[in-house]
């Protein structure tokens, strides 16, 4: 096996396109300066095979906490220390730096969601309490919102709506936005602890998952819960934080979930069971992402460890490791 030499780098986010292609955005948090990298891989055999994760990757100035692909699969944009989204091309499977950028953030960019309608219009959330939407296209910040009063530390927005999305933070709000209302902003109830993470399912657009710092994920319909119904299901999945979850594209009642007590998670909304678990990071686990059509997924964490899981529903095998 091939080893993919990444020296003081701290994997932050993987992150699958429609056609199984994955990105790899991590942070040096050890040396003089925190820089960070980003990576383009075909598939997981592509990662083991890689002689020097340095010969493909584009480095950061600062930090990538956050990363997404665009509607134009050959764009990536990333949400990095110095609050900049950075937009960055593939060309013949190495990254190249597009040299476009929004500066939308006065402080670290925690989390980034793309918005529908294929406009490559981009909601960020940060450390300096701002929900901001910008437009890479245009390369400006198109509006800024101070709907929460400490960091915000997730963002997720609806599968279809290209006006609504959702925010969690610090000050203990999840918070629902419409921007097609002259107060975008509502409290969602009836949710208990700090909220870390946030996912919305792509298959069933009602149905939205939480994470806590107390380790629990909650799944509810987002329609029920903005009109205050309670509606949620608890599930006690973790010891610390949840760091990222994830609907499986394939099955909406299956989740995906990670946690700084470094272990993933893969639980039945329906059986309310967990259905596959593995302990195999050493440190943080800040990634996850499933596969667009295969049931399996990847994680990613602060061990500089990037992990292929095969879920199933009967008996799940064992996650396959590459620690380098």
């Amino acid at each position: 096996m091939s080893a993919c030499l990444v020296p003081l780098h701290h994997f932050q986010v993987v992150a699958h396109n429609k056609d199984g292609w994955f990105l790899l955005g991590s942070s040096a948090l050890t040396g003089k300066i925190w820089d960070g990298r980003l990576s383009v891989f075909s598939d997981y055999d592509d990662y083991l095979q890689c002689p020097n994760l340095e010969m493909i990757s584009c480095d950061t100035q600062s930090g990538v906490n956050d990363a997404l692909w665009l509607s134009d699969e050959g764009c990536l944009v990333a949400g990095t220390d110095s609050g900049c989204l950075k937009v960055y091309r593939l060309k013949q499977k190495t990254v190249d730096d597009a040299e476009t950028h929004v500066q939308a953030h006065d402080d670290v960019i925690v989390g980034v969601a793309l918005l529908a309608g294929g406009n490559e219009t981009i909601v960020s959330v940060g450390l300096d309490s701002k929900v901001v939407i910008s437009s890479i296209r245009q390369e400006r910040v198109l509006h800024t919102y101070r709907g929460h009063s400490d960091a915000v530390l997730a963002v997720v927005s609806h599968p279809t709506s290209e006006s609504i999305f959702i925010t969690s933070s610090r000050d203990g709000c999840i918070r629902l936005w419409d921007t097609r209302k002259p107060r975008p902003a509502s409290n969602l109830e009836s949710h208990v602890g700090m909220c870390t993470s946030l996912a919305w399912s792509s298959s069933n657009k009602d149905k939205i998952a939480t994470g806590c710092q107390n380790g629990r994920v909650c799944i509810t319909d987002w329609r029920k819960w903005s009109e205050n119904q309670s509606c949620l299901q608890k599930f006690q999945l973790h010891k610390r934080d949840v760091t990222k979850l994830a609907f499986a594209p394939w099955n909406c009642n299956v989740v995906a979930s990670a946690s700084e007590d470094t272990s993933v998670k893969v639980f039945s909304v329906t059986t309310e069971s967990t259905i596959y678990s593995s302990s195999q990071h050493t440190d943080y686990v800040y990634g996850i992402s499933w596969h667009p059509s295969k049931p399996c997924l990847l994680s990613c964490g602060w061990d500089s460890q990037l992990l292929l899981h095969h879920v199933t529903t009967d008996k799940p095998s064992a996650g396959i490791v590459a620690a380098f």
